[in-house]
């Protein structure tokens, strides 16, 4: 995923977020606390991964 997307998502993730504190429909609630929930697990993933792989990076480089 490319940094605009997660730019984007990120955006996203904030307004679901506030809708989800600002909103009286428990449904609506409900339907962005799991955008935002979904897309901070998809994210963390995201962050692992590129974790990983940085050393292995780093080795090719330094080969």
């Amino acid at each position: 995923m490319d940094d605009p997307d997660i730019s984007y998502l990120l955006g996203r993730c904030r307004s679901h977020r506030t809708l989800a504190r600002i909103t009286s429909c428990a449904e609506a609630r409900c339907i962005h606390q799991q955008f935002v929930s979904s897309y901070q697990r998809r994210l963390l993933a995201l962050r692992r991964a590129r974790a990983s792989a940085t050393p292995m990076y780093h080795e090719r480089l330094a080969a």
